[in-house]
């Protein structure tokens, strides 16, 4: 059996930068105070390292990756040689930001929303008998685990005899017993987010007080880099 990766403490992920600039960011946020005490950087390596060792043997017809965190933090050419289909779902939480509250209308809405961007997949899904879903992260609340499940339940609408694995990199320790989930990489006590800080900043006030007034040198580079960040559409066939 794959060993379990369980962290007890805040793990901060680099989720839409990449690279030597991504993990550079982390430790300027640090630096300025931005980050809690004890919050440790988690680098999308290790995650996908984590993931694989738990992948290894497996394989799917179908790979479905929910944007933005699936393809960024698990599209490696690793984890995609696991599947002989892949695809990504623009089902990204950053395009359509939630009610305060998780009631049953978001849920509803996902299931819309995923039954439309499988419907725009043809018949790969109806036709995959083995299907992995796979998120970056589920965080301390339930938004995530809600699309997710909302999701699952839209391919299962469609393709009732699929055998369906829910792959995450990184999830809330909250969630550990969740019969939602087949495959981790991490559980830890806390995820946070370049995306969840930087959309923190943005939602104090309006676009035109996002200035140097308000935002110190690192937040206005953090907003440059959220700016122009790129989707990562994925098409495997």
């Amino acid at each position: 059996m794959a060993k379990k990766h369980i962290l007890d403490m805040t793990v901060v992920i680099d989720d839409f930068i990449g690279g030597k600039k991504g993990r550079k960011m982390i430790e300027d946020l640090n630096k300025i105070g931005e980050l809690g005490s004890g919050w440790e950087q988690l680098e999308i390596e290790k995650i996908q390292a984590a993931v694989l060792q738990k992948l290894e043997g497996k394989k799917y017809d179908l790979m479905l990756l929910v944007e933005s965190g699936g393809p960024f933090i698990l599209g490696s050419r690793e984890m995609l040689s696991h599947a002989d289909r892949v695809h990504s779902l623009p089902l990204s939480m950053h395009y359509r930001r939630p009610n305060a509250r998780v009631d049953k209308s978001y849920y509803t809405a996902t299931i819309d929303d995923a039954s439309k961007a499988l419907d725009d997949l043809g018949d790969i899904v109806t036709t995959s008998k083995k299907i992995a879903l796979v998120d970056g992260d589920i965080g301390n609340r339930n938004y995530s685990m809600n699309r997710l499940r909302a999701i699952k339940s839209a391919i299962k609408s469609k393709n009732p005899g699929a055998e369906i694995d829910v792959i995450v990199g990184v999830v809330n320790n909250k969630f550990r017993n969740s019969n939602l989930i087949d495959i981790v990489g991490y559980y830890v006590e806390y995820v946070a987010k370049l995306s969840d800080i930087v959309n923190n900043k943005l939602g104090v006030g309006t676009e035109k007080d996002w200035g140097e007034t308000v935002h110190g040198d690192t937040i206005q580079k953090l907003i440059r880099y959220w700016r122009r960040r790129k989707t990562l559409p994925i098409l495997v066939d």
